[in-house]
């Protein structure tokens, strides 16, 4: 409270401020202060977005799994290959040629099954399961995961009328 009652803005003791008018409370969001806060938010969200990996890859769940007597060896057979990925950043293809080559370690035949969000983390969140069949190696076309089912052509089996 400075001379005459008058507050530190210069308006007399006890004035309620409104919007508009300068005073203290107007100086602590002032336009500087908003610009600010705007752009650490963009260039946040900006590095948050450009630091997830949108290859796709092999996801392996026991893989950092120190305890596990598998730790840090291929496995000897597998009988099925989950593939994660960002749909932003990955192509169908690359999805597909990713299992096709994990299975064909083992001379089986990629054959899709399922997608779901349940294996996979944030960046990367959808999985592509696929069974690895067969034993004899023989070149394999490379199928599109979306909507594509063995014997059903582009519709799913629960959807055809019977």
């Amino acid at each position: 409270m400075g001379e005459h009652g008058l507050d530190r803005a210069g308006l007399p003791a006890g004035m309620i401020v409104r919007f508009g008018e300068r005073g203290y409370r107007n100086e602590m969001l002032n336009k500087k202060t908003a610009r600010t806060i705007i752009l650490l938010s963009v260039v946040f969200i900006t590095a948050a977005c450009t630091m997830s990996d949108p290859d796709a890859y092999v996801f392996r769940p026991g893989e950092f799994n120190r305890a596990s007597k598998d730790f840090g060896k291929e496995p000897k057979d597998i009988f099925s290959v989950t593939i994660c990925y960002n749909k932003m950043g990955a192509k169908p293809e690359i999805i597909s040629q990713l299992a096709v080559e994990e299975c064909g370690k083992y001379d089986k035949k990629a054959i899709f099954k399922e997608q779901t969000l349940k294996y996979c983390p944030l960046f990367t969140p959808i999985a592509a399961v696929y069974d690895c069949k067969g034993d004899e190696p023989e070149e394999q076309k490379v199928s599109n995961p979306f909507y594509e089912y063995p014997n059903y052509g582009t519709q799913a089996p629960e959807r055809i009328k019977p």
